[in-house]
């Protein structure tokens, strides 16, 4: 290495291996990511995201000029190719990463080659700045959030095409200024690259608005001579100040999003509702600016010594400038800037560093207030900054050492094992990253006082349906901030997926009383009214969750119910085919229509017990873990005779929740009808052991008791069903009946005529109760006749 510095041997193997090391250990690190979760706003940004199912429609967006488009684009060809298998969006989003560490390698060897490094040792050097520079920026553990984290292709991609931009920008600058001849003449289609790529990073994210100013820096600190060619330079340059203007036009006459909120799980700006920034109280923007003297020096503390990472960074708001913290810190910043400034022609590359990092995060960390003041991925676009700074002082370290005559080893050992270190960093943040529960657990370690961080490890237990973990974390979002109106609402899913639904309507009732507005919170309270019994409240809860967001297909799905219980089928049906138009792949929609369907084949209007298993089967397909559209499928093909099918059904979704007293009961009917009555009755009094308030496990029961002559009994049963239902008139008429054979006629008769006023089904049941009352009455008067 000592001798390469002197020239005495080649640097052309560099062009090689310097592309082929950093791929290397890039792909090394991230290797074991393919298969990490969805996280935060990748359930807007990917899961839920329709447009990314348009790919057209995203070129056609990419057309108009919208914001985020281009990622948009990537996120539609993912999805195009394999759907929303993971592993493709992570290998999307670490090829992105790679490229991008090239490009910082080819960017530093273009800085290497400006006029103010020209003449310097780093022009020699450039190649080997340029390998660290890019071990750095591939092997850095700040970069984690932007690569394993999915939806952040948002900064990774947008950075991108800013570091592409300014690229083609300094190659045509370089060859616009040489001689005659060479490669001159190509410098228009390198401006041109520039300015396409400067679009691109537009319209991938807003925070590439900062490219005018990284042109401006460029041409400020490594082309002098900026007063005897000023206006040249300027009409040079001033194209891209056109550029950077798109991000301005397009936030004000089209901003929008998909699903109304890209960032509405960790990354909202300043506005809006308390409840909508997860219990993060907005800053005000003197707040915003003095707490950013401190997150500043926490971005280069980070930069420098990458431990402790936190993905929800609890930072308190600086009020004062006076605070000891705020004021350390800001002296520290305007330390490093006038020094960098004065030691600008000294040190090129490591002020220009320093001033990249500060210029690229000014958007998020100066009056404009942002919901959240720190996050990692903010710093993946500054760091390209650092990363050629740090490397430029690294082997200017090196070659001091070897000037003077010194062993040149432990500086190279020195450079090894940072490099493995910030490997071994990043590969055991991806580990965290790996699985949400212990990526939350992580977070809450690190922000124990911040309640967003417990509502995030709730939802990560609910996901893995730890429940009462889940509702441990909620209550302890809540004990910290009780007006978290989401943390409620969660509260209130947990309890519904338990069963409690009154307490899912009271946190559900208790969430929108703090956000008035949360759809989220209307459609858990209408199934929360649906599974109560309450058709009028469900329908107003469903109605009103349609008009906050009517691109919500859960509270389509839930309005679609609410209609059904209310015997409005036409709206029930329509209500529920625009919930699978807006979710093809929500299971409970498609189950809910099976619902429909075999209400519609009961109640005389065609034989639907087909087209209800169509419907219950494309619901398992979507989710084969459900163990109530198991039953509801059972249901389904026992109503179409196909006792075989409907058992295995129903078995199945015994398998899958053992605890399922409709499934037991249903699994007993089917026995009972196929004669195997030992078996009928166990299940019957399972299903009895787990909900004694089964009013079907009790008439099921008591007529699998009845076909065993075992009459008392199953009078017994009839009452009990009665005491849960007094108008159930199935149970009335099976009690008379029950009545009648063990010869209590006046019971009976008592039963079958309160039975005689109340039916209004089919004819020929009322017929038969008609003939057992006067088969009954001239019982009862024979021995009166006697006498």
């Amino acid at each position: 290495m000592a001798a390469s510095f002197k020239g005495d041997l080649p640097r052309d193997w560099l062009r090689w291996l310097a592309p082929l090391l950093i791929a290397a250990l890039g792909f090394l690190i991230y290797a074991g990511t393919f298969h990490a979760p969805f996280h935060l706003d990748d359930a807007h940004g990917i899961v839920r995201n329709e447009w990314i199912r348009d790919l057209w429609g995203t070129v056609q967006r990419i057309a108009r000029g919208e914001m985020r488009s281009v990622v948009w684009f990537s996120f539609a060809v993912n999805y195009s190719l394999h759907g929303l298998a993971l592993p493709g969006y992570h290998l999307g989003n670490i090829l992105i990463h790679l490229g991008n560490a090239l490009l910082v390698v080819w960017l530093t060897l273009l800085l290497c080659r400006t006029q103010a490094l020209r003449v310097r040792q780093a022009a020699a050097d450039g190649r080997w700045i340029a390998l660290a520079a890019g071990l750095f920026f591939v092997a850095h553990p700040l970069q984690v959030q932007s690569v394993t984290y999915l939806v952040q292709r948002l900064e990774s991609l947008a950075a991108g095409f800013y570091l592409l931009s300014v690229g083609c920008y300094l190659q045509a600058r370089l060859r616009r200024g040489a001689p005659e001849g060479g490669g001159r003449r190509s410098w228009g289609c390198w401006y041109g690259a520039a300015l396409a790529a400067g679009v691109a990073a537009m319209l991938s994210k807003e925070t590439a608005l900062t490219l005018p100013g990284a042109i401006a820096l460029l041409e400020l600190c490594l082309f002098p001579g900026v007063r005897r060619d000023f206006k040249g330079r300027f009409l040079f340059a001033s194209p891209f100040i056109l550029v950077g203007l798109i991000v301005p036009i397009s936030v004000f006459f089209s901003y929008t999003q998909p699903a109304e909120s890209i960032g509405s799980g960790v990354s909202r700006m300043a506005g809006g509702e308390p409840s909508l920034a997860g219990g993060v109280s907005p800053y005000t923007r003197s707040e915003y600016l003095l707490t950013q003297a401190r997150v500043l020096v926490a971005y280069l503390r980070l930069t420098l010594l990458p431990t402790w990472q936190n993905v929800d960074a609890d930072v308190g708001a600086s009020t004062t400038l006076w605070e000891w913290r705020t004021l350390g810190s800001l002296a520290l910043l305007l330390a490093l800037f006038g020094g960098a400034l004065r030691r600008l022609r000294r040190w090129p590359l490591q002020a220009t560093g320093l001033f990249w990092m500060l210029l690229v995060l000014s958007p998020r960390s100066s009056l404009l207030p942002f919901r959240d003041a720190l996050f990692e991925h903010r710093l993946y676009l500054p760091l390209a900054g650092a990363a050629v700074a740090l490397a430029a002082t690294y082997v200017g370290a090196v070659r001091l050492v070897a000037r003077r005559g010194l062993p040149v080893w432990p500086v190279l050992a020195c450079g090894v094992l940072v490099a493995a270190l910030l490997a071994g960093l990043t590969a055991r943040r991806n580990y965290t990253w790996a699985s949400a529960p212990r990526l939350w657990e992580d977070t809450v370690r690190k922000s124990p006082r911040k309640p967003r961080p417990h509502n995030n490890l709730g939802n990560a237990y609910e996901a893995v349906a730890a429940f009462d973990r889940a509702m441990a974390e909620y209550k302890t979002a809540l004990a910290r901030f009780p007006t978290f109106a989401e943390a409620h609402n969660n509260l209130a899913v947990v309890y519904h997926r338990r069963g409690r639904y009154a307490d899912a309507a009271a946190s559900a009732r208790t969430a929108l009383r703090y956000w008035s507005s949360y759809e989220a919170a209307k459609t858990t309270l209408a199934a929360a009214y649906l599974q109560l019994g309450r058709p009028t409240k469900a329908l107003a809860a469903a109605l009103a969750a349609v008009h906050a967001d009517r691109r919500s297909a859960a509270a389509r799905d839930n309005l679609g119910m609410a209609y059904l219980q209310h015997r409005f089928h036409s709206r029930a049906a329509r209500a529920l085919f625009e919930a699978l138009t807006l979710a093809p792949q929500q299971e409970n929609a498609w189950s809910h229509l099976g619902d429909l369907l075999g209400v519609l084949g009961r109640d005389g209007r065609g034989r639907a017990g087909g087209i209800s298993v169509w419907a219950y089967r494309a619901a398992l397909r979507r989710n084969a873990a459900n163990a109530l559209t198991w039953n509801s499928l059972g249901s389904a093909w026992f109503s179409e005779r196909k006792m075989e099918r409907a058992a295995s059904a129903f078995l199945q979704a015994l398998a899958l929740k053992p605890d399922y007293a409709k499934a037991w009961s249903n699994l007993g009917n089917l026995y009972a009808q196929r004669r195997r009555l030992a078996a009928a009755r166990r299940a019957l009094q399972a299903a009895l052991r787990l909900d004694p308030a089964s009013e079907s496990a009790h008439i099921n029961l008591g007529s699998l008791l009845s076909q065993e002559q075992r009459y008392d009994a199953a009078i017994l049963q009839f009452h009990l069903a009665l005491q849960l239902d007094a108008t159930r008139l199935e149970s009335i008429f099976n009690l008379a009946s029950m009545l009648a054979a063990r010869g209590r006629h006046a019971q009976a008769l008592a039963w079958y005529e309160q039975f005689q006023r109340h039916w209004r089904g089919a004819p020929s049941l009322a017929q038969l109760a008609g003939e057992e009352i006067r088969r009954l009455r001239r019982a009862l008067a024979a021995p009166r006749r006697r006498e």
